[in-house]
């Protein structure tokens, strides 16, 4: 396992992106990870997206901005299960993985200066299992 750290830079010179890559070799094969905490920027330097991966590069937590800076969704990591406890077999298969996610959607509303959540939505593996739509708060 070899752990190397990712930096990008836009033509200006600001950063663009910050993480972690890690590498796993397995039966001559080799896999190549996002681990922990990985950072896109805007070009003004406020955090475009957040993005935390765990050892084997699942998804754990993602949160999008806009460019100033406010939530405008987020997607939480609220159950992963595995078939398998061969390392090497779960990297070459996803298959292997079930993975349950909640992903959140904020708005603006101006009478309130504030964000509201307006949808959440609940996925297994990719596929939306249910949404649950929200009314804007009363001013």
């Amino acid at each position: 396992m070899t752990l190397l750290k990712l930096l990008k830079k836009n033509k200006q010179g600001s950063l663009k992106t910050k993480g972690q890559n890690i590498l796993y070799e397995c039966n001559g094969q080799y896999f190549s990870f996002l681990k922990g905490k990985y950072l896109e920027y805007y070009n003004n330097g406020n955090i475009d997206q957040i993005h935390i991966y765990d050892e084997i590069g699942s998804l754990m937590y993602a949160k999008k901005n806009n460019r100033k800076g406010q939530v405008q969704s987020e997607l939480i990591a609220t159950k992963i299960s595995c078939t398998t406890n061969d390392l090497c077999e779960l990297l070459s298969e996803y298959d292997n993985l079930s993975i349950h996610l909640i992903q959140n959607y904020y708005k603006y509303s101006k009478s309130l200066d504030s964000i509201y959540k307006s949808k959440t939505v609940h996925l297994v593996n990719g596929k939306k299992i249910k949404v649950e739509k929200f009314d804007k708060p009363k001013d």
